[in-house]
């Protein structure tokens, strides 16, 4: 049998040799559709916040109730530490219980897709540089703002909402607990989990960041800590964009708000006015 492929191509043959090697067609690239939607952010944002206020509201109801007293003479520093480690556990159950059920479940995405993902060792040393320099930066913007307000640079804030009984080694130890490692954890998975990771994907991740950071900001409430907490934000908006993990930020939230309420406590323990 003679062999077609070394006959000659002429206008009467019908027949055309294929190429040896086809070349492969290019991958189409996968379109990936964003984490999270802004109705998504919404309802999460809400859902937490709802979930707040309903611990906390039967909690300092229950407790006016056992004092049989009104809000004028439950305001006590005792109390008042009560309503605080309320409030902080609150918070850190009310965001990691909306963003799982309300975004994880509704939306099948894992805990890894939001960013709780392994990191370098590196960036356990690069955390806590980014926190040492984000806390003087973050520092000078709040006396700043505080000194313009008119008030005292060197008072602190949030001394009345961490400490307001004074020292107790029950009350430093919850605080630390629930100030300075729940809360973190649950402001992490909601504000640069799904916050930034929408915002970053709607306006790219510069704009993001400084929206994220804004909101984490105005979320604190008091001018000084606005500031210092935006400057906070968008450090660990960076250490995300450079690790896409939420851990770098975990840890500079925790070293940042363990070490204050340390300090705080350590102080109230030695006598020293705050």
């Amino acid at each position: 049998m003679l062999d077609q492929s070394i006959l000659p191509v002429s206008e009467g043959n019908l027949t055309q040799p294929a190429p040896a090697h086809a070349p492969a067609s290019a991958p189409v690239p996968a379109i990936s559709a964003p984490l999270w939607r802004g109705r998504d952010v919404l309802i999460i944002g809400l859902t937490s916040l709802g979930l707040m206020l309903g611990l906390m509201l039967p909690a300092v109801g229950l407790l006016m109730l056992v004092n049989r007293s009104n809000f004028v003479t439950f305001s006590n520093p005792q109390n008042m530490l009560i309503i605080s480690t309320i409030a902080f556990a609150a918070e850190a159950i009310g965001l990691i219980a909306a963003v799982w059920w309300f975004g994880l479940r509704r939306r099948k995405v894992s805990w890894a897709q939001i960013g709780l993902r392994p990191i370098a060792s590196s960036w356990i040393v690069n955390s806590v540089m980014i926190t040492i320099a984000a806390a003087i930066i973050g520092g000078a913007a709040a006396v700043f703002v505080q000194t313009l307000l008119g008030g005292d640079p060197n008072s602190n804030p949030q001394a009345q909402a961490i400490a307001p009984a004074g020292f107790s080694w029950p009350a430093a130890i919850s605080m630390t607990f629930l100030g300075g490692i729940a809360v973190p954890i649950g402001e992490e998975i909601f504000f640069r989990g799904v916050l930034h990771q929408w915002a970053s994907a709607k306006w790219g991740a510069l704009i993001g960041s400084v929206v994220s950071s804004l909101v984490f900001g105005l979320s604190h409430g008091i001018p000084a800590i606005i500031a210092f907490a935006f400057v906070m934000g968008l450090a660990i908006a960076f250490a995300y964009e450079k690790t896409k993990s939420l851990w770098p930020g975990i840890i500079i939230h925790i070293i940042n708000n363990s070490l204050k309420i340390a300090l705080l406590y350590g102080l109230l323990a030695n006598g020293l006015p705050l």
